[in-house]
């Protein structure tokens, strides 16, 4: 009873530990999916920040360059009217002050203007729109010619027909005389049904199996020895899973683990306690040279 017990907390605590494993494994992944998470979400704002300096640093030095075009500009336009008015003050002509030029210069407006011609028209050319002829009325057209009625069928006609189609030599030019083929069951002429059943035997013929093995046997002593008709093993169905059997087993292992327990605790002796709730073994399977290894040892 106590060597059961000591089997059933050991494969109690191995089963914790593996638990226990499973489960820091699990937290360990976890902090690195969150590390790494973490890095990710760094890196993103790390760029979008970058992005947004380089965006600010770009819109910066285009509205600085604006500036410079309108400042040379503004300077240039500036040298160019400065350059103007001296040109325009170098090249003006002096005059020495006479009184008689400035008598001049007052009469200079009391002069008669000569009285301009005046101004010649030309003459209107006045055009006259073309007067477009009316189109012909349109002609009926002619009368069409009326074909003469086929005359309707006599009895006479449809018989000479039907004697036609039925005389065995109007048949003899045609192909009549079909052969049905053995293998696809389709019909062809007589000349042609030899050279179809050629074509399709080789397409309705199994094809050979490649067989590595044989082949690299062959020419060799082993070749006596094998056979490439060996039957195969017939597997074995896959077992239906019974996680729920085995799941309610572990629950009241562990549920007696703890009842064991807490009875050394308070003292009290095992001995009134049932058995041990049995484990599933379903997915046990007995190995046949263990046995008789057994049975010998034994025998």
């Amino acid at each position: 009873m106590a060597k059961q017990q000591r089997e059933l907390m050991a494969r109690i605590q191995q089963q914790q530990r593996e638990l226990d494993g499973m489960r820091k494994q699990r937290e360990r992944e976890e902090e690195q999916e969150k590390k790494e998470m973490e890095r990710r979400r760094k890196r993103e704002e790390e760029r979008r920040r970058r992005m947004k300096e380089e965006e600010e640093q770009r819109l910066r030095d285009e509205a600085e360059r604006r500036i410079r075009e309108e400042e040379e500009r503004e300077r240039q336009q500036q040298n160019q009217y400065s350059h103007r008015e001296d040109y325009s003050a170098r090249n003006k002509p002096t005059r020495r002050f006479s009184p008689k030029s400035m008598y001049e210069d007052d009469m200079s407006s009391y002069k008669t203007q000569p009285t301009p011609p005046p101004p010649q028209t030309k003459p209107v050319r006045v055009q006259r729109k073309a007067v477009k002829p009316h189109p012909p009325p349109p002609q009926p057209p002619p009368p069409r010619e009326q074909s003469p009625a086929l005359p309707a069928p006599s009895n006479q006609d449809l018989s000479f027909f039907l004697a036609a189609a039925n005389d065995p030599e109007a048949h003899a030019s045609g192909r009549t005389n079909l052969v049905s083929c053995s293998n696809c069951g389709r019909k062809f002429a007589s000349d042609r049904i030899q050279k179809h059943k050629a074509a399709c035997g080789n397409v309705t013929k199994k094809r050979k199996v490649h067989d590595p093995s044989k082949m690299r046997v062959a020419g060799t002593d082993m070749e006596n020895y094998y056979s490439s008709s060996k039957k195969q093993k017939p597997q074995p169905p896959p077992k239906k899973s019974n996680w729920r059997t085995k799941h309610e087993s572990f629950i009241q292992t562990i549920r007696y683990a703890k009842k064991v327990s807490e009875m050394e605790k308070t003292g009290v002796s095992t001995s009134a306690l049932p058995p041990p709730p049995p484990s599933d073994t379903s997915g046990l399977c007995t190995v046949p040279v263990v046995l008789t290894e057994v049975q010998s040892l034994h025998g």
